[in-house]
């Protein structure tokens, strides 16, 4: 009881400092207690089952185990926001319409630091999830709805079947989850007076599921792409190769700033990058012991 209680401790902390109005957000207090009680029920349960859930348009890749990555050069940003645009329309990411910045869902967040001195400058650093390898989310997710495709060792969500607890944002410590305080909102929908390209709720690419109120989402490093290219590499009878599979992030970027690929692969792009830089390569919070596959090339070396 002692891991269940520490977990309730550290979500109160977290929601205190968040003060988020739950009333407004249409949750009332008494279906968030909810959440709470199955969440520290549920707990202990997963922790020794380990039987995550598998969202139902996610199949386990058939060939040889992936374990997919991304490496991204800060020497290469010019922190124009083209991913984090691409990544939102891609997605399906909501746009917020509370006006409060807490509120705001970016799957690719950009982060940016100031530098002084003689020569003053501005330094942005993207930060999409970091698919970790030892993930704290996986385990506080009390109903398994947070797990990993372990044949891609990608990082997803069954947003069907989260509840909403906020457990997982609580225990990511690169803030890289985000939960849905109200229902999906895309302004080109009241623009043109007419649905989107979806069946729900007006999202852009059919390819995505648009999350509903009172779930969590997160980058995904596209997974549905992921998914198309193995599908024409199977249909063509061969393997898929290295580069073709490009996360919306990774097309768009200007710069070149980003490579994905598998890590498995010593011949990939990303491996090689890797190996030739290791002595200018960082990873967050590594001493967390998450194991980061996001990699970053440092900007001043």
């Amino acid at each position: 009881m002692e891991y269940n209680t520490d977990k309730l401790k550290n979500m109160e902390k977290k929601n205190e400092i968040i003060k988020e109005d739950e009333q407004s957000a249409g949750i009332s207090r008494m279906d968030f207690l909810k959440g709470v009680a199955i969440a520290a029920l549920g707990g202990a349960a997963l922790l020794t089952t380990k039987k995550y859930t598998t969202s139902p348009d996610v199949k386990a890749f058939e060939g040889k185990k992936k374990r997919y990555g991304m490496l991204i050069d800060l020497r290469k940003c010019v922190g124009c926001e083209s991913c984090t645009i691409a990544c939102k329309s891609e997605n399906n990411v909501t746009v917020d319409s509370s006006g409060m910045n807490a509120r705001r869902i970016f799957w690719n967040h950009l982060v940016y630091t100031e530098e002084g001195g003689e020569h003053p400058a501005i330094h942005a650093r993207p930060q999409p999830c970091n698919h970790c390898e030892n993930p704290p989310c996986i385990k506080a997710c009390p109903v398994g709805a947070t797990y990993e495709d372990e044949s891609r060792c990608v990082v997803l969500i069954n947003y069907d079947n989260c509840i909403g607890c906020r457990m997982c944002t609580v225990y990511c410590p690169y803030s890289r989850r985000y939960f849905n305080w109200e229902k999906p909102h895309f302004p080109h929908v009241e623009r043109l007076d007419e649905k989107g390209m979806t069946a729900s709720a007006g999202g852009f690419n059919p390819s995505v599921q648009v999350r509903t109120k009172g779930v969590t989402e997160k980058c995904t490093f596209c997974i549905h792409r992921i998914i198309a290219a193995e599908e024409r590499a199977k249909k063509e009878w061969r393997e898929v190769r290295d580069g073709e599979i490009q996360p919306a992030c990774t097309a768009t970027c200007i710069g070149g700033t980003r490579t994905f690929g598998d890590l498995n692969d010593p011949g990939s792009k990303i491996s090689r990058l890797v190996k030739e830089n290791k002595d200018k390569i960082m990873r967050l919070e590594e001493h967390l012991g998450t194991e980061p596959k996001v990699f970053f090339i440092k900007e001043n070396i």
